[in-house]
């Protein structure tokens, strides 16, 4: 009976692994199929997948495969060594919100070189991207774009102006990339978007989410939050200090189109928690999506 148990659970950890790629990497997960295991899926619809990355101190990932496009946002510090394919190794060096951009269609492997784990969260962009540009932050190689700023702040007696403020990183022909910081003990509301957009909540954050008729949830860092088009939303900050969150808009997602989205009208939260299953995020978000190849890499890309 022993011998039976152990060749029935060796058995199911194989079938949880994922299939290793020809060039010997293995894939990200997606749906119901397991991928690399320090890339977490918490959130996955027809724009994005949404992955919760760490990896512990000076520790390595597996070689693993990006097949699209994606952005990801460091939630805390980071000192990592990224290793391409068939390229040379290069230092990577990040602070707590930097926001990147990367081309898929490459493998490598990330090594934390810190003692601490290394923490972001990387958004597979499901769709054709086309050309990127630099906003407020040079993100890409180019000039940089036009530095929009939005801002809702009030004068506190004693304290001075708080509010709310966000800048335009980069946009891609489908995609706009804002950071935003909410000052402690303020409240911001948004008229309702015409687009759909994805809030990654960055480190020591805490921030509640209200829209009508729907529940205030309370994120934290490395949180994320899918706001359907066509609804308005409030962003309330209780804590003492600044929490800032990255917002993604996605252009081809207009109001006029979210009668036909699947994800129209839904609130998706998505938070992780390292002991939870692999069931509460497979089970929670799951929709058919295609492939979309993307181009040549960009060697300073982390997962």
């Amino acid at each position: 009976m022993r011998l039976l148990f152990f060749f029935l659970f060796c058995g199911a950890l194989g079938a949880q692994a994922p299939t290793p790629l020809a060039d010997g990497s293995v894939p990200l997960a997606r749906g119901h199929a397991p991928g690399e295991q320090h890339h977490h899926l918490v959130l996955e619809n027809s724009y994005v997948r949404a992955y919760n990355v760490i990896v512990p101190a000076r520790e390595s990932t597996l070689l693993h495969r990006h097949d699209e496009d994606y952005a990801y946002v460091a939630i805390g510090p980071a000192d990592v060594l990224n290793a391409v394919l068939d390229k040379p190794e290069i230092h990577v060096q990040l602070k707590d919100g930097d926001v990147r951009f990367a081309r898929g269609g490459f493998s490598h492997v990330a090594r934390n070189l810190s003692d601490v784990s290394f923490h972001n969260v990387t958004i597979a962009l499901l769709r054709p991207q086309g050309a990127v540009r630099n906003l407020c932050e040079k993100i890409v190689e180019g000039p940089l774009g036009d530095c929009d700023t939005k801002l809702d702040v009030k004068d506190r007696p004693g304290i001075g102006p708080i509010g709310y403020k966000a800048r335009g990183w980069f946009e891609t022909e489908e995609v706009r990339a804002d950071l935003a910081t909410l000052d402690g003990g303020s409240s911001h509301s948004d008229s309702a978007s015409p687009l759909d957009r994805l809030l990654v909540v960055l480190a020591e954050g805490e921030l509640e989410v209200m829209s009508p008729s729907k529940p205030a949830p309370k994120l934290h860092g490395s949180d994320v939050l899918w706001l359907s088009a066509g609804l308005a939303f409030t962003f309330t900050n209780s804590a003492r200090g600044p929490s800032r969150f990255l917002l993604l808009s996605f252009k081809d997602s207009a109001a006029s189109k979210s009668a036909t989205n699947p994800w129209s009208g839904r609130l998706a939260l998505l938070p992780f928690r390292p002991e939870q299953s692999s069931e509460y995020f497979f089970d929670a978000f799951i929709s058919p999506l295609p492939i979309v190849s993307a181009g040549t890499h960009n060697r300073t890309q982390l997962p």
